[in-house]
Formats: C-alpha cells, sequence, structure tokens
C-alpha cells in the first residue's frame, strides 16, 4: 500500500523539494493554499463516502442486525440531536458523550 503526503506551501521551490525528498515512500500531492488544499479533501472524501455507501445495502445490514444481533430501536431518551449553523453537515463519526 503506498500512503499519500499532501504538502501545502505556496512556494514551488519547497514543493518541489519535499516532493524529491520524500516520493520514494509517499504518494505526494503538492497544494499552494489551505483552501486548495481543504477543498481536494473533501471531494476526495466526498469519492470515498459514495463508494462506500454505493456498495452497502442499509436494508440487507438492518434486517441482519434485528433479525441475528437482537438489534433494538432507541428509546427517546436516547435519542440524540445536533444542530450545525448555515447548510452544513458532517459526515465524522464520533462517540457520542454518555455523561450527562
Amino acid at each position: 500500500m503506498s500512503y499519500k503526503m499532501m504538502i501545502i506551501d505556496d512556494d514551488e521551490i519547497t514543493l518541489d523539494l519535499v516532493q524529491a525528498l520524500m516520493e520514494d515512500d509517499y504518494t505526494i500531492i503538492k497544494m499552494k493554499s489551505g483552501v486548495q488544499a481543504l477543498a481536494q479533501l473533501k471531494e476526495d472524501n466526498d469519492a470515498y463516502y459514495s463508494q462506500v455507501t454505493s456498495a452497502v445495502d442499509i436494508s440487507e445490514i438492518k434486517k441482519k442486525a434485528i433479525g441475528e444481533l437482537g438489534m433494538k430501536y432507541p428509546s427517546e431518551d436516547q435519542i440524540q440531536t445536533y444542530t450545525t449553523e448555515g447548510n452544513s453537515y458532517v459526515r465524522q463519526y464520533q462517540d457520542v458523550d454518555t455523561h450527562k
């Protein structure tokens, strides 16, 4: 497996130097700004997310979880709802705080 390294710098010489030093061990992705890097990371994340979700049959997983593993739906007091400003959304899954 080849690891990727994203290098972010507005100086082309620095980008080329770091790439020359690291390209034997990493696939190098060069970016000239943080904004450009974030846009690329979001695009890559969305592509990976689409690959995963298109290959998953949610109804089959639900059927197995309920039928074979004994999954039960949460009660109302176990459900937590979060809101964000604007139209943003988060695909990062994190542990829900259990301390109230």
